[in-house]
Parts: C-alpha cells; structure tokens; sequence
C-alpha cells in the first residue's frame, strides 16, 4: 500500500509514528511521493525533506495536501532519494551506537 500512495499524511499529536514514516519512504523505491508529517513526530527532524506541518493546524494540512498534490514529480523523487539516502544510512545500528555513546 505504501508503494502505490502518491501521499502518506502521518499527523501524530505526539512523538511515536517514526517507523511509519520511514516504512513509507523505503516503500517508494523508484516510485514519485510526498511525505507529509507531523512536526511532532521525531523523524521530523530527520527527513527535513518532507512536507512538515503542526497537526493542530488545519488550514497547514490543508496547504500541505495542496502543495503535495500539485509538487511536480521531479521535485518530488529528490525529496524521496534523499530521506531514502538518511535512513539508509541511519540504520538500527547506527542508532544503536549512539545510544550507546
């Protein structure tokens, strides 16, 4: 289901949604998306390439949808390959080590 969303709108009210994210953007593999989340959700800062929004903020979801579904599909491939490049790259173990430290 991830690979054929064109949008994933993940609009948790508080941290605990990172994995959904990141399901949906490794799901896209050479597939055009947009990633719409929640300022809320810790992988906010992470995949600063997605559309980020404040879920209380209906008039900004509404912006947002717009925007996704207006964003050319070039614009749209880069935002994905280059969250795909950070989860790649900040794997459990990476995570895991920096716990650690």
């Amino acid at each position: 289901m991830y690979h054929i969303a064109d949008i994933a709108l993940i609009t948790p009210l508080r941290d605990g949604m990172n994995l959904v994210t990141k399901e949906y953007i490794a799901a896209k593999r050479d597939t055009p998306g947009v990633l719409i989340m929640s300022e809320m959700a810790g992988a906010a800062i992470e995949l600063s390439d997605a559309l980020i929004i404040n879920p209380h903020d209906t008039n900004m979801m509404a912006d947002s949808l717009y925007q996704a579904l207006n964003m050319p599909e070039e614009e749209q491939r880069r935002r994905l390959k280059n969250m795909q490049k950070k989860i790649a790259k900040h794997t459990v173990n990476f995570w895991a080590n920096n716990i650690i430290k």
